[in-house]
């Protein structure tokens, strides 16, 4: 088994970003909702791939330095109607240099609604952040190329235990309040507030964390109680984006009204049908050089839940730009009349088990018994065909500290898989496994696009004697259902920042637990890798991917590439999980 420190991938403009969950998590699929969001409660930081060490006596970034390229790169390739960029070879990359035209409307589809709170550190829905990066400003922000680049904060001084940002003095709020170090402070603060219960408050480490502003010097200074060497790449994510003071007030309306220092504000929104974002005209403080000029004047993003629709509104011109996933992508690809850019994510998934209040899933003899009865590479060509890529490890292969499991994880044979569970203890009845009497049954939880790999599943147990309950779902429902936890077994897919602890920590006690794991060991091996010198982290990755695999907590079900579709007309980049929805632009003709 082999593991080894990676740079993080470039991604091409395909928004790799409205994945999905862990297997303790949830699933996206067409509707690629980051079900993370839902009811997400994690305690665990985000590791994103900063290369601050431990130990370090801080270092001083300053734009252009070598550690924040302040343009992203151009050297990608761009595709043609019909083509298709490999996955992560940079095809295509965002180049706020081309020709374009900064008016008009630009059509987005959303997999589904984006839910509750347009607050970045209590949304709920991973949709909401594709209209939340257009609206709320961040300190840092990433390229496309993977570096940080300055954004509200032009430098900064890192050590494992401190940032000190300074700040841009020309950012202003939507309403017109100028944006301090009090008030990037007070923002942060409130992200970090327990009484806030943010989900995502972990991206910023064990913490405690907590920011003092000095507004006479523009400085805002960020402290974290325990060292976390990837502090600073957690205020690139929306989640931390700015909140300006009319957000922050008692009473404050944060369900469809907005609140940020960003190049649009949300003027028009109707649940499950769409939500328009309108262009501030004084916008001059964007990452990149990025001013109102370079924007559509509106952003309408539009609700359409199912793929084969959002594929039909976006040939017939009522889209311009959409993720689609399964058939309705390969028919798209097929057809070759598209735009398509296809990006890999930084992820995968795990096909595992619900383990609370299931007495039956306790003992790691019996998981890996029903484990080898799945071949995991089937799994992943009938859920995700053409855009599927199986790998033999938890974290994706374009993550940092990537490791091959294949000599830990079964060899996949139902015939051994029911002899397992004979030894077990198991008797057959007919054609059915019963042990004092009671069947063993499992019931399956997956989103629509698993129906056909469900299926698969479901034969496979059937045959060795394993009753199977398919309990096949909308993306909404499935999301909650995977939050009741009313089922045995299931694979959703996940994917975060380049790095181990964006999916490590749906794999822990102390991460967003929907699988009911107990195991806290899990945790100390989490937490001893996010405390290491980076040089170090990879071999503590590797043990806690080993652990998990020992423990047959669930296999590897590999990951998949995204896909997605304009009329050759649109540019826009993601990073990692996130889709920047501010570097949408109209290419000129």
């Amino acid at each position: 088994m082999k593991s080894q420190p990676r740079r993080r991938p470039r991604i091409s403009r395909a928004l790799a970003g409205v994945l999905v969950c862990a297997f303790v998590v949830a699933s996206c699929g067409s509707s690629d909702d980051d079900t993370t969001d839902a009811g997400d409660t994690t305690t665990e930081p985000d590791d994103s791939g900063t290369t601050t060490e431990p130990g370090d006596s801080g270092t001083t970034t300053e734009p252009g330095d070598s550690g924040t390229t302040t343009e992203p790169d151009d050297s990608g390739t761009t595709t043609e109607p019909g083509d298709s960029a490999d996955p992560g070879d940079g095809g295509d990359m965002w180049d706020p240099s081309r020709p374009h035209e900064g008016s008009g409307t630009v059509r987005v589809r959303l997999p589904t609604d984006w839910g509750g709170s347009m607050l970045p550190p209590t949304r709920t829905v991973h949709t909401a952040t594709w209209m939340m990066d257009s609206i709320y400003d961040r300190l840092i922000a990433n390229a496309p190329d993977g570096e940080l680049v300055p954004w509200l904060a032009v430098s900064w001084e890192v050590s494992p235990t401190e940032i000190v940002f300074t700040l841009r003095d020309d950012a202003t709020c939507a309403d017109g309040t100028p944006v301090t170090a009090s008030i990037v402070a007070d923002s942060i603060n409130h992200y970090v507030d327990p009484a806030t219960a943010s989900p995502w408050v972990g991206n910023l480490g064990p913490g405690p964390v907590s920011a003092v502003a000095d507004d006479s010097g523009n400085m805002v200074t960020v402290t974290s109680g325990t060292p976390f060497n990837e502090l600073l790449e957690g205020f690139a994510t929306v989640e931390a984006g700015i909140i300006c003071p009319a957000g922050l007030v008692d009473g404050a309306d944060d369900s469809l009204t907005t609140y940020g220092s960003g190049p649009y504000v949300l003027t028009a929104a109707t649940h499950d049908q769409s939500a328009t974002l309108t262009r501030r005209d004084d916008y001059t403080w964007g990452p990149f050089g990025l001013t109102s000029a370079n924007l559509p004047d509106q952003l309408e993003f539009i609700v359409v839940n199912d793929d084969a629709t959002a594929a039909n509104l976006l040939e017939t011109g009522e889209l311009d730009y959409a993720n689609i996933t399964g058939a309705a992508a390969e028919r798209l690809m097929e057809a070759g009349e598209l735009n398509v850019v296809r990006s890999p994510t930084t992820g995968g998934a795990i096909l595992g088990f619900r383990l609370l209040d299931r007495p039956a899933w306790q003992d790691a003899e019996v998981r890996r018994a029903l484990l080898t009865a799945i071949d995991p590479v089937v799994w992943n060509e009938l859920e995700l065909g053409a855009l599927g890529r199986y790998y033999p490890g938890y974290f994706g292969e374009d993550m940092s500290c990537y490791t091959d499991l294949t000599e830990l994880l079964p060899t996949p044979d139902p015939q051994a898989a029911q002899d397992a569970l004979l030894a077990l203890g198991w008797t057959l009845d007919g054609d059915r496994l019963v042990k004092d009497g009671e069947p063993l049954s499992i019931v399956f939880l997956g989103p629509l696009e698993q129906g056909v790999a469900a299926e698969y599943l479901q034969s496979v147990y059937e045959s060795i004697g394993v009753s199977v309950e398919l309990r096949i779902l909308e993306i909404s429902g499935y999301a909650e259902a995977l939050r009741v936890g009313d089922w045995d077994m299931a694979s959703p897919m996940y994917a975060g920042a380049p790095n181990p602890l964006s999916m490590a920590r749906f794999m822990t006690p102390t991460g967003p637990n929907f699988s009911g794991l107990t195991d806290d060991h899990l945790a100390v091996l989490s937490a001893e890798a996010l405390a290491a010198p980076l040089e170090e982290r990879c071999e503590l990755w590797r043990e806690f991917e080993e652990y998990f695999a020992t423990q047959a907590y669930g296999i590897p079900a590999g990951g998949r590439d995204l896909a997605w579709f304009d009329h050759g007309d649109i540019q826009a980049y993601s990073t990692g999980t996130e889709f920047h929805s501010y570097s949408i632009m109209r290419l000129a003709e």
